[in-house]
């Protein structure tokens, strides 16, 4: 139990920082956007928001 609320405190905390991220928010309409149309695919969406500096 303690170590399910620390991974789950850990989780949630880089989620938050993760998509707080002014960086992060630009970039995710337009990896979005990209979806939408068929130029990318959610992998490849994913990687570049990961990627990010």
């Amino acid at each position: 139990m303690i170590k399910i609320r620390l991974f789950s405190t850990i989780n949630e905390q880089l989620k938050r920082d993760f998509y707080e991220n002014p960086k992060i928010k630009e970039a995710l309409a337009t990896e979005i956007k990209n979806l939408e149309t068929g130029k990318t695919t959610p992998f490849s969406a994913a990687k570049t928001l990961l990627n990010l500096d």
